[in-house]
């Protein structure tokens, strides 16, 4: 893998989206190869829509850009794990994960499927303990996931200590 800075010959320092998409990709390679996966999932219905409507799914097409999207969900049996890839802010997660679990039962792409539980997860792009302990108290798994670029990136924020 060649930094994305050496890659483009300039010193380009990424964006939070750009680092939680690479963190991403690469985590549903290494730890969800073979099983079936959603990324960027748009979770519900907008008000007012109903499945089996006339034209309902044209017309979620149509307001998809407003419902709420979950960087991951996958399926171990008969539960939905809906996951966020946080490398800052990550208390921003707790709150959206709980809303993901609220519209997860009416989003047609999952409905079909159907599920007896749903269960939330964080992934970290580095440590920190206050985030984690707060998203274990309201039942939200987390996880460390720091690769070696990623490594790299925190190390020169903060001056080339890690």
């Amino acid at each position: 893998v060649i930094p994305i800075n050496i890659l483009w010959g300039v010193n380009v320092k990424l964006q939070n989206r750009e680092i939680e998409e690479r963190m991403l990709s690469e985590y549903v390679a290494e730890k969800l190869r073979g099983v079936r996966t959603w990324t960027h999932l748009r979770l519900g219905m907008p008000p007012g829509l109903v499945r089996g409507d006339p034209d309902w799914e044209y017309e979620r097409r149509l307001k998809m850009p407003r419902l709420m999207e979950c960087d991951l969900a996958y399926f171990q049996g008969d539960v939905l794990w809906l996951v966020e890839f946080k490398v800052r802010r990550f208390q921003e997660a707790v709150g959206k994960l709980l809303q993901y679990a609220l519209l997860a039962p009416s989003t047609p792409e999952l409905q079909d499927r159907g599920f007896e539980r749903v269960r939330l997860k964080i992934v970290f792009g580095r440590p920190d303990q206050i985030a984690e302990e707060l998203a274990q108290t309201l039942g939200i798994l987390t996880e460390q996931f720091e690769p070696p670029w990623l490594k790299e990136i925190i190390s020169e924020e903060r001056g080339g200590r890690n």
